[in-house]
């Protein structure tokens, strides 16, 4: 049930089906199935299984490529299991992306600004000084 504004109406709908026996029945179940499971899953639309393949790829590159002869670093092992995607600093890895939000932009305007007046103000005083 989709609730879009909680009006009374609505909030007696809802009341309606948390008494629902149909409803308490199916929420015990989902309640105890969700204490069955052994991970908490965080990976979005991508299955256990695939992500388990990835960091198994990952392991065997690093074991490869660490002990071996040829040397490879961990963000070029992340790279060739996971691809790579654009925004990625390069030459700098997989830190932080820098942020270029509308709210960022603004702020360095304004300190862009701020700075030119105090520039300004700082030789309007000198001049002062000066005379």
């Amino acid at each position: 049930m989709e609730v879009e504004q909680l009006t009374s109406e609505n909030w007696n709908k809802l009341c309606d089906m948390w008494n629902d026996p149909e409803h308490k029945k199916r929420f015990k179940i989902n309640d105890d199935n969700r204490t069955k499971l052994k991970y908490n899953h965080f990976m979005g639309s991508k299955a256990f299984v695939a992500a388990r393949a990835e960091i198994n790829n990952m392991n065997d590159l690093k074991a490869l490529y660490t002990f071996g002869e040829s040397s490879m670093t961990i963000d070029k092992i992340v790279d060739a299991v996971l691809g790579t995607k654009s925004g990625y600093i390069k030459g700098l890895g997989y830190g932080p992306k820098p942020n270029t939000t509308r709210a960022t932009q603004r702020r360095t305007t304004e300190l862009e600004d701020s700075l030119k007046k105090a520039k300004l103000e700082a030789a309007s005083t000198q001049n002062e000084l000066q005379k």
